[in-house]
């Protein structure tokens, strides 16, 4: 009998265990190559325009997560760097980024998606690293482009993501999802009565 219980007890926890799983959204991952700079290099981006002072560094104050963050500060004129990915036309997108100022001025930062600029300012004061993120459409094909210039000091950029939002239908569990787990929450009422009229 102790047998059969135990083995009952398994077979609910599996069954419960399985639709919870079904309920959690699926992990996402990001489209960007190399969206931390944690090669070390660019590897993964396109440089453009004024190249000068620009870099990936190991030093702390470059750096929001990981070992490696972007130090950008070309003199006189903007520098670029832009990377292209692939969406599904249609689907939503969040477009997620870190950036640091030393406050030194004449600066400049603007991020776009495809030819929509989504942040864009100048002269930023000093400011630790701040997080922005931005949702957009995606149409197939898509690029994210940072321009930036920074005359006497340098911003950071670092933890540059783009993902796939979530469809909210998905986390919606299957009907029979929700079946497995009111009979493994049935199974357990129906051992604990059990139990407490046994010890009566």
């Amino acid at each position: 009998m102790k047998k059969t219980l135990k083995l009952r007890n398994v077979l609910v926890s599996t069954l419960m265990a399985a639709g919870l799983a079904s309920l959690a959204p699926a992990a996402m991952a990001n489209l960007l190559t190399n969206g931390g700079f944690e090669t070390g290099t660019f590897s993964g981006w396109t440089q453009g325009g004024n190249t000068g002072a620009t870099g990936v560094s190991s030093s702390a104050i470059y750096v929001q997560s990981g070992a490696f963050g972007a130090a950008l500060g070309p003199v006189g004129s903007d520098g670029i760097l832009s990377q292209s990915f692939s969406t599904d036309v249609g689907a939503e997108y969040r477009l997620t980024f870190w950036l640091r100022s030393d406050g030194y001025t004449v600066n400049d930062f603007s991020a776009a998606v495809n030819s929509t600029v989504l942040y864009s300012d100048v002269n930023i004061g000093v400011q630790a690293y701040k997080e922005y993120a931005y949702n957009f459409m995606g149409t197939g094909s898509d690029s994210v482009t940072f321009t930036f210039r920074n005359d006497p000091g340098f911003l950071s950029l670092d933890t540059v993501s783009v993902d796939k939002i979530a469809d909210p239908q998905a986390a919606v569990p299957e009907p029979a999802s929700l079946a497995l787990i009111g009979l493994g929450l049935a199974g357990i009422a129906q051992r604990r009565r059990r139990a407490r009229a046994a010890n009566v």
